[in-house]
């Protein structure tokens, strides 16, 4: 069990949310909320390099006059090939998202849109840059069309708040929705219907996630248990563990195995790596003031904020 970082990197204010990209035209890219200013940037791990050590660059730093950012992601759009390009998303505590756009050097635009009515806890776009989803405490989802400047394509109705969304690149029409009551529906997107729906035993549901390397597998934290299912037999939980002893705050399955977690929950904000076959966590690390987990979608790293550090754990996965 390992509870010291393999690599940090340290910025001069508090970071409030990150993200990797999972695209392979932006590979090694990284968004990085502070308070006041948003800052893109590469990484490059030594397995990208003959270096021992973490490479951290700066790209572009954006000020932005906006509230607290509460949740980011890049768009499948961006490209650092050529003509580059960067486009991300953003959700503040005031209820909107703001679309950025920025090719690097002097041309920035942001774009506001309005339509939720209270804090909005999930963005995801999906793979083919045609829809960006955003999950809200008013129970709602809501649509928004990339091709048509962002117009609302569709609204979804819930029972309780929207803690998660996410599309998969290998089933490119539907979209995971949890919500916080306990429930993950899987949904056909062009014909606005649930294929099918699990349940956790507990609730508050916190968050959930969906497998990238096995599109059958469906993660979620409630009350500090994890809660693993396999859409084959979606009956029962194939995995269940009570990992943190009081309320768990995220999850999400490592980009290369879906029997491996990293999740976050309290007390103390601790951060543990979990795989399904044992009870012994690889990495367990006490975080302060979390700011965002995420996994690199090639390199078997996790890493996680806490305070003005952003730590990457290096995670055995087999």
């Amino acid at each position: 069990m390992d509870n010291i970082p393999t690599h940090t990197i340290n910025f001069a204010d508090k970071i409030s949310c990150f993200e990797l990209s999972s695209y392979e035209f932006t590979k090694n890219l990284i968004c990085v909320a502070l308070s006041d200013k948003i800052i893109l940037g590469l990484l490059q791990f030594p397995e990208d390099s003959a270096l021992e050590c973490l490479e951290w660059k700066e790209l572009k730093e954006i000020h932005c006059y906006e509230p607290r950012v509460e949740s980011i992601a890049i768009s499948p759009s961006s490209t650092l090939v050529s003509e580059k390009t960067v486009t991300f998303v953003t959700a503040s505590s005031d209820y909107n998202l703001r679309i950025y756009n920025t090719d690097l050097e002097s041309k920035n635009t942001v774009e506001v849109l309005s339509g939720h009515k209270s804090y909005i806890n999930s963005v995801a776009w999906d793979y083919s840059n045609e829809f960006l989803a955003s999950g809200s405490d008013d129970h709602t989802l809501i649509l928004w069309n990339t091709q048509e400047n962002y117009k609302c394509a569709a609204t979804f109705y819930f029972k309780s708040s929207v803690v998660s969304c996410k599309w998969h690149p290998e089933e490119l029409e539907k979209l995971m929705v949890a919500e916080k009551n306990g429930t993950i529906h899987l949904y056909n997107v062009p014909n606005g219907e649930v294929l099918l729906s699990v349940e956790t035993v507990l609730n508050p549901l916190m968050c959930a996630d969906w497998s990238l390397s096995n599109s059958a597998f469906i993660c979620a934290i409630a009350a500090g248990e994890t809660f693993i299912w396999d859409l084959k037999t979606p009956s029962r939980p194939v995995d269940t563990k009570h990992i943190h002893e009081d309320v768990g705050i995220a999850i999400k399955f490592s980009p290369q195995n879906e029997l491996v977690t990293a999740s976050i929950g309290r007390p103390l904000t601790t951060l543990k790596v979990m795989n399904c076959k044992s009870q012994i966590p690889q990495v367990e690390a006490p975080l302060c003031l979390y700011g965002g987990l995420c996994w690199h979608y090639k390199h078997a790293y996790v890493g996680a904020a806490q305070d003005r550090k952003l730590c990457f754990w290096r995670v055995l996965l087999k």
